[in-house]
């Protein structure tokens, strides 16, 4: 499951990840456009499950996997630590949560996992930190990021015949092995175009039968908000 893929553009590019003989397609299943939402399935068959938890607190370590700025950046995927720092999106949206975790392009999409490694949001946009730098006299916000809250990815899932494994707050887990889960659950998403691969990132959450939860994003890439009067 994830947020942030190209899925807007299947019609036109196929969308593929990694396989053991080469890329693997991904069929779109159904979408929420609302919610830039998507559901992919493709025919390899994963060893390790994303668990949902709802009700992640204002305060709790949250922990991002996905692979920003694919073809520059590492391919085998970057994890970033930080906090949550509010329960809610710009002007109040309760779809999301607000997060420290540093992301880049090419992490939305990717899991944002709790201290036990319990999926609790997938990574979807950060402030445009340039734009508010000029609509405020030169003040430049820093580390102000979104994720989409699991509960709306929970009622996605639900309302399309997804069954998931609910997780709840446990023992904490050390970052090496919190990164060692992103890794196991998320995967690279490429964008083909008449055979030939662009790094279009993004890094589906696996559920079952690797159906995977994305964001719906024609570029692939992290959204950036600014506030609108």
């Amino acid at each position: 499951m994830s947020l942030q893929m190209p899925m807007s553009s299947a019609a036109a590019h196929q969308s593929v990840v990694p396989g053991p003989s080469g890329p693997t397609s991904l069929r779109l299943l159904a979408k929420d456009q609302t919610n830039d939402l998507a559901l992919l399935k493709s025919d390899l068959r994963p060893t390790k499950f994303a668990q949902l938890r709802r009700g992640v607190r204002r305060g709790e370590q949250v922990v991002a996997f996905g692979y920003p700025l694919l073809g520059l950046l590492s391919t085998t995927g970057n994890f970033t630590l930080g906090n949550v720092t509010s329960l809610t999106g710009l002007k109040d949206d309760t779809r999301y949560l607000q997060l420290s975790t540093p992301v880049q392009p090419g992490n939305s999409g990717g899991p944002l996992l709790d201290g036990s490694g319990n999926f609790v949001g997938a990574v979807s946009a950060k402030l445009n930190a340039l734009l508010v730098m000029l609509g405020t006299d030169g003040d430049i916000p820093q580390n102000v990021n979104f994720a989409i809250k699991s509960s709306v990815a929970a009622t996605f899932l639900e309302s399309n015949g997804v069954s998931f494994s609910v997780g709840a707050p446990g023992v904490a887990i050390p970052p090496a092995d919190l990164a060692d889960i992103g890794k196991a659950i998320s995967i690279p998403c490429f964008a083909s175009d008449n055979g030939r691969l662009s790094a279009k990132s993004c890094a589906p959450v696996v559920w079952r039968d690797i159906i995977a939860l994305a964001i719906e994003n024609p570029q692939g890439k992290v959204q950036e908000w600014v506030p609108t009067s």
